[in-house]
């Protein structure tokens, strides 16, 4: 659930067809969502974003069918901004990811269709810089390396929790089985099972019976041949 407290000011007003939401950092140690809120809303700051969410609050600021100013006029024109708080503690921390991962899976699922996430429908800013050059912000790189994730780790957390959306609140694993025979590779959600038959998933060491295990921590099973 968001709050609603759209911006007075720094709205372009013009329509927007996004193709996926771009993440920020907000840069501003302990500085929380309404505060942000007052900031964008100020004529002189020039810039805005469709949300803004702390380790309190989500609050939508621009309607994710119009342009926000938030990371060039490329991703501007085909994207959602949203900003994650920069929280000054790791259970802030918790909080803010938690929230911000499962408000992307519910634009994605809810506002455009999306369930199956990509480098392309989840970009940080760093990547838009990168890919458009018309910013220089490589945000939210540090602030994730500070609290060990990456912008990779983020966008399979936002399929975790389309996957567990989408059936009914119990999360997927995918198990591939490539190959015939004592030949066979054997992996989960893309690591291979390794020589003495163990995998490190999701905090627990699971073994050759990983189906048992998996399903024992509340995971639907899936096999996939290739």
């Amino acid at each position: 659930m968001y709050k609603e407290m759209l911006l007075t000011n720094n709205r372009p007003g013009r329509k927007l067809t996004p193709k996926g939401i771009v993440l920020h950092d907000t840069a501003n140690m302990g500085v929380g969502a309404y505060n942000h809120y007052l900031y964008f809303n100020k004529p002189e700051t020039g810039a805005s974003a469709h949300a803004v969410i702390d380790w309190k609050d989500i609050i939508q600021l621009i309607p994710f069918n119009e342009v926000a100013w938030h990371a060039g006029r490329t991703a501007n024109n085909n994207y959602i901004g949203v900003e994650m708080c920069r929280a000054t503690t790791q259970e802030q921390f918790d909080i803010v990811y938690k929230n911000t991962v499962d408000f992307f899976a519910d634009i994605l699922v809810e506002n455009l269709g999306i369930t199956e996430v990509t480098t392309d429908n989840i970009m940080s800013h760093a990547e838009v810089s990168l890919k458009w050059k018309e910013t220089d912000h490589t945000d939210p790189k540090a602030y994730f390396k500070q609290f060990d994730k990456s912008i990779d780790i983020f966008r399979f957390d936002v399929q975790q929790a389309i996957n567990k959306k989408m059936n009914g609140g119990t999360e997927m694993s995918k198990i591939t089985v490539i190959g015939e025979g004592k030949d066979i590779k054997v992996l989960v959600d893309g690591n291979e099972i390794d020589s003495s038959g163990l995998i490190e998933c999701k905090g627990v060491t699971v073994c050759l019976n990983f189906a048992d295990t998996l399903r024992a921590i509340g995971h639907d099973v899936s096999w996939q041949a290739e």
